[in-house]
């Protein structure tokens, strides 16, 4: 019996969780409203092992406000999506900046790699961020000066 409220209480605390990080998406049902988030994110807030949430919400759906059928698991990103998310909002905030005259140039792969770090904590190479921007179809730093 122990076992059962137990996993009951664990599938509780990841709803709340995804609740509590989704709540855009939930209140809108606009998919570009969901939040990056991965798996591992919930297992460290709720001081579990990733793999019991994997578990957790394996086989399991709930009811958005839009009254759409939605999958546990389509809540949660890997972190190459999550770093992709971050990577493209720091391309919008750069966008905005240059217009504003706030940039002189673009930012380059490198100094994406370092704003990443500042503003999100993900650390990744600088290799690693023209790979990510590459695959978004994103123009280099030279090639978004011209823009």
């Amino acid at each position: 019996m122990d076992l059962i409220n137990r996993r009951t209480t664990t599938l509780y605390q990841i709803l709340y969780q995804i609740k509590e990080r989704q709540r855009n998406f939930l209140l809108s049902g606009d998919p570009r409203d969901m939040t990056p988030l991965t798996q591992r994110e919930i297992a460290r807030a709720l001081k579990v092992n990733p793999s019991t949430v994997s578990r957790a919400i394996a086989n399991k759906s709930i009811l958005t406000p839009q009254g759409k059928e939605k999958a546990l698991k389509e809540f949660f990103s890997g972190e190459k999506e999550k770093i992709k998310a971050f990577l493209l909002e720091i391309l919008r905030e750069e966008k905005e900046k240059l217009k504003e005259g706030a940039f002189s140039h673009p930012l380059s792969d490198d100094e994406i790699s370092k704003k990443l770090k500042e503003a999100f904590g993900v650390e990744v190479a600088r290799r690693t961020v023209t790979k990510y921007r590459k695959n978004l179809r994103i123009p280099s730093s030279k090639k978004r000066d011209l823009n």
